[in-house]
């Protein structure tokens, strides 16, 4: 059996509310506390969502009045002891171990006859982005756009010393003036729209240029999109092994009512395909898809800037040619039109098999482990169901003795014969949504993961990572 000792560490970086009649400068200045919590949850979630925790402390080792707090930064670690040569003393907080990084929005305290217990709440540094409003200010067109998210984050005081990692591969990032229709009749600069947030502004602008935009432990880190699903780096889970509950449901595709634009950079430009408009394989492609109006004489297709169905957006990475890249949008859309598989497992593991063999131990043909505190958003996922429940008539050989392993337990002919001949046929690849880390004083570790076969990007629309 194999035992796993998690541990878990908070920094806080605490700054005291001062008293207006009568200051105290002392006050005036953070103070870094580390505290061990009785609860720590992290919530790891979407690229255009700020993660979220909550600590749960004793008032004996945290002896403090609410009221008493300006402001509240803080930082979580967490470390799986085992993977360390003397466990018992070698936790170390460092960038390595570290899963949260922000700020507290809520404290608590609750007194009685049961418990003593301090509650943090808080966001990552996501959240300063998404609360400020964009003061509508123009941006520069004919700059990087790793140049033009400095500029923004260096506009509010709150970010601090965040600064743009550019995790493209490319040298020179390409430059927005190509992406926006009103660029000539605005000298140059990106008009803004009512009622933007700074994290609008940024989501807009990454998109455009074929690339994703997060926050990673207080860095905003520009990345390529993850194109396809690979099955070298899918983290292995199975329902009866690492897997204590397993939910899993389908949304079945309606009729098409959208339009897709997908784009992916190659080199310094972005190439752009819009499906269907600029497929010539589906069956309503060469032209946009519009919304149709209900009138009295029948339903109507209107044609026109506003009757065009909602539009998604996509990044893809590492396609060279257009021709390519309407083939890869064309399978999104038949992939959103058929369907959405989504679902959730919950593991009290800290590792799990990855699908590629360790090298360390190549001649066992062992795979390597898979750090689960290292997941995150789009992380490919392989789900399978391993337990009794299908065991029985995995262990037929060939579909005919599949068949009549069913005829005996009630089912017709013609429906065992579709089930035996569908089973395991079509795997379907799944990426990781959101990921909430749980340790707990008294149940100890759990990791929770929301999967779907496909990933929101932003708010405009859905993206395959």
């Amino acid at each position: 059996m194999k035992y796993f000792y998690p541990h878990a560490i908070a920094k806080l970086q605490v700054a005291w509310q001062n008293d207006p009649d009568n200051p105290n400068p002392l006050y005036d200045q953070a103070y870094e506390i580390q505290v061990q919590a009785k609860t720590v949850k992290v919530n790891i979630n979407s690229y255009v969502e700020a993660d979220t925790f909550e600590l749960e402390l004793d008032y004996k080792s945290f002896p403090f009045d609410p009221r008493t707090i300006k402001s509240c930064q803080v930082t979580i670690y967490m470390q799986n002891m085992d993977t360390l040569a003397d466990p018992l003393n070698s936790f170390t907080p460092s960038k390595d171990n570290a899963v949260f990084e922000g700020f507290a929005d809520e404290d608590s305290i609750e007194l009685n006859d049961s418990s003593r217990t301090v509650r943090l709440k808080g966001r990552d540094f996501t959240a300063l982005l998404i609360d400020a409003k964009w003061p509508g200010k123009l941006l520069p067109m004919n700059v990087p756009l790793d140049v033009v998210l400095a500029g923004i984050v260096a506009q509010l005081p709150s970010m601090g010393n965040i600064y743009v990692d550019n995790r493209t591969g490319l040298t020179v990032l390409p430059t927005l003036a190509r992406f926006y229709p009103d660029y000539a009749l605005l000298a140059g600069m990106r008009s803004a729209k009512r009622h933007e947030k700074y994290w609008d502004v940024i989501q807009d602008v990454c998109t455009r240029c074929g690339v994703i935009c997060f926050m990673e432990k207080g860095v905003l880190v520009l990345s390529k999109p993850r194109t396809l699903y690979d099955a070298t780096k899918a983290v292995q889970f199975v329902y009866g092994k690492n897997i204590k509950s397993l939910e899993m449901s389908r949304k079945f595709g309606k009729q098409k009512g959208f339009n897709l634009v997908v784009r992916s950079i190659n080199g310094k430009e972005v190439i752009k395909a819009e499906i269907p408009k600029d497929s010539t394989n589906l069956p309503e492609g060469g032209d946009y898809v519009y919304v149709p109006t209900q009138t009295p004489q029948g339903v109507m297709i209107t044609k026109g800037p506003a009757a065009l169905a909602p539009t998604l957006s996509f990044v893809v990475a590492n396609v060279n040619d257009k021709d390519h890249l309407i083939e890869v949008g064309e399978k999104i859309y038949e992939e959103i039109g058929r369907q959405q598989i989504e679902g959730k497992i919950k593991t009290y593991e800290m590792d799990a098999p990855a699908a590629v063999v360790d090298p360390d131990n190549a001649a066992s043909g062992e795979p390597s482990c898979f750090d689960l505190l290292k997941l995150g958003v789009a992380t490919p996922l392989e789900i399978k169901i391993g337990s009794d429940d299908l065991q029985a008539i995995s262990m037929e050989s060939n579909v005919a003795l599949r068949v009549a392993y069913l005829v005996d337990r009630g089912y017709s002919n013609n429906v065992a014969t579709l089930f035996a001949d569908t089973l395991g046929k079509f795997p379907t690849p799944f990426y990781c949504k959101a990921v909430t880390l749980m340790l707990d004083a008294n149940n100890g570790f759990s990791v929770e993961i929301d999967f779907v076969n496909f990933i929101e990007t932003n708010k405009k629309g859905l993206g395959i990572l």
